[in-house]
């Protein structure tokens, strides 16, 4: 890991498709929080609100399972 390089698991591809280990994925965020040592309260903001929006894009799809399923058939539109 000399020059400050990441390492990446390519398995066959293209460097544009590489997909980063799990050990530089770690890397990377350790490298990140301490070169930003100043902005670590904004850096942890950011990154909870990407696993916020995460977690919401998981969802809708899941409300939409649920009144597709449940709701409709039943026609309980109260809901």
């Amino acid at each position: 890991m000399s020059g400050g390089h990441i390492p990446f698991s390519h398995k066959g591809r293209s460097a544009m498709h590489a997909i980063p280990s799990k050990g530089s994925i770690w890397l990377m965020l350790k490298q990140m929080f301490n070169r930003v040592p100043s902005k670590w309260k904004f850096s942890t903001l950011v990154l909870c609100i990407m696993l916020f929006i995460s977690l919401l894009e998981f969802s809708i799809p899941q409300l939409t399972q649920f009144t597709i399923d449940k709701i409709i058939p039943e026609k309980n539109m109260t809901r």
